[in-house]
């Protein structure tokens, strides 16, 4: 349902991001800390090019930390349903973005967090391992050299230190998230059977406490250090870089945040109650208790997150379609929601009808008198959401031009921009501008051939003259002079 309920949308969010193939643009990536997760988030959202494959990636992913967090957790059958809750959360994060797609700064944002949330789920999968298997008081180890009972009683601290030191370099506040569950799960170790009592990782309260103490002083060092590594972000930012805040000049949209939250929630409560008789439990009625509210929550939830408004779905729909010049498609569209428009899609409209030749027969039997944007306190400028591509269109290839360069200083490169950018410099006879933006993007992995199209039109006269997205600023500006 994914790719079916939000193709365009999907589609959109790999226009609003890109990956180029380059040393250059990954250490830009990794300048801050977590930037890997943002390198990797951009990697798999180029995939939405086609959205059920991007889909298909992003679901597998969601399996997949689904299956290791029930093993890692060694959470019963009655409770499998929780592990869900950080899915769904997920799944809402991405669904829930709505005009927001426009001002993201982490261009990854798609798969960036379930990435993240993947990876802190096999670490923590290592790190059960670790403290199972060189648990001081298996019974194997008795019989072990001095050296290995060491070995045996250090090695979750060090997994502890090189999780928190390369965690946060390369994960951000998944790697902090991580630490302070790899502490939760110190507390106690799953007994091997269901005869036995609760096993301590030793009796003895240094050794016990020694990991814990080493989380917490991870935790406040690592963030504290790193800051005076890195030159791209404030101390007070330390503790939370990488994690999803959606800022907009003076506004803030906490209600986005939620669902990593109860992320954050649901996997500390699953630490520390998983230790616990609760989570043992077998009974069928709270098997089928715990299930139902899971997937009732999980439906609101979901229902409450999906975006529903026609008009921003017909925006992105509309915005494609006069990109790649359907002109048709684009009125076609705009007859299928002209009811209450937006003043975006009434411009898109008259652009269609401009290149149709219909402005004048059709453009006020169309309905011709648009609104604002239903996007909340958030502050939606046109400017940022279709404003190169509407003066481009409407011959004021300069202005495009400038808003494509300021969109991309404000919210960072997008294909969107860059495909912008090599047409103005194409027009303007900005032939070495134009040719370096066209290698920027061949090193993309699915926009190579429309950046092969671009490069013909710098050499091939004919090839430029019979260009429809050429032809139709040539038109106006003919009918300008």
């Amino acid at each position: 349902m994914l790719p079916i309920l939000n193709y365009d949308y999907l589609y959109a969010a790999q226009d609003h991001s890109i990956f180029m193939k380059s040393h250059t643009f990954m250490m830009e990536q990794l300048a801050v800390p977590g930037g890997f997760l943002k390198w990797a988030g951009c990697y798999f959202t180029q995939f939405f090019y086609y959205p059920c494959l991007g889909s298909g990636i992003l679901i597998a992913i969601w399996i997949a930390s689904y299956i290791i967090s029930l093993y890692t957790f060694d959470i019963k059958r009655a409770w499998t349903s929780v592990a869900l809750i950080p899915i769904i959360a997920l799944l809402c994060s991405v669904i829930d973005l709505g005009y927001w797609i426009y001002y993201l700064k982490n261009l990854g944002y798609w798969f960036s967090e379930s990435l993240g949330y993947l990876t802190m789920m096999i670490a923590l999968m290592v790190f059960k391992q670790i403290i199972t298997i060189h648990n001081p008081q298996n019974p194997q180890n008795h019989s072990l050299p001095i050296s290995n009972k060491i070995l045996t009683n250090t090695l979750p601290s060090l997994f502890i230190l090189l999780w928190g030191i390369f965690g946060y370099i390369l994960f951000g506040w998944w790697g902090l998230l991580g630490l302070i569950l790899m502490g939760c799960m110190c507390f106690h170790q799953r007994p091997t059977t269901n005869d036995q009592p609760i096993i301590r990782l030793s009796d003895h309260p240094i050794i016990r406490l020694s990991p814990i103490c080493l989380v917490v002083i991870t935790l406040i060092s690592v963030p504290w250090i790193a800051y005076y590594c890195y030159t791209s972000f404030r101390i007070e930012d330390a503790w939370t870089i990488g994690f999803p805040l959606f800022q907009h000049l003076t506004h803030t949209d906490w209600n986005l945040s939620i669902p990593f939250f109860f992320i954050i929630a649901t996997t500390i409560l699953v630490a520390i109650l998983s230790h616990t008789n609760l989570f043992r439990s077998q009974s069928k009625v709270q098997e089928y208790s715990v299930t139902t509210i899971v997937a009732l929550l999980s439906i609101t939830a979901v229902v409450k997150a999906n975006i529903t408004d026609k008009n921003f779905h017909s925006e992105l729909r509309l915005y494609r379609q006069i990109e790649e010049c359907r002109w048709q498609d684009a009125i076609d569209e705009f007859k299928c929601h002209q009811d209450h428009p937006t003043h975006q899609m009434v411009m898109c409209k008259n652009i269609a009808l401009i290149n149709l030749h219909q402005l004048g027969e059709q453009m006020f039997s169309l309905n011709n008198i648009g609104t604002k944007p239903n996007s909340g306190e958030l502050q939606i400028r046109m400017t940022s959401t279709a404003g190169p591509l509407l003066y481009y269109y409407n011959g004021l290839v300069n202005y495009a031009y400038r808003w494509a360069i300021e969109n991309e200083v404000d919210h960072g490169l997008s294909v969107k921009l860059l495909k912008m950018m090599i047409r103005c410099a194409i027009w303007n006879q900005e032939y070495q501008l134009a040719s370096k933006y066209i290698t920027m993007m061949r090193s993309t992995t699915f926009h190579k051939q429309w950046a092969r199209n671009q490069e013909r039109m710098i050499y091939d006269l004919s090839a430029f003259i019979g260009s429809k997205e050429y032809q139709a600023v040539a038109t106006l500006e003919i009918a300008g002079s």
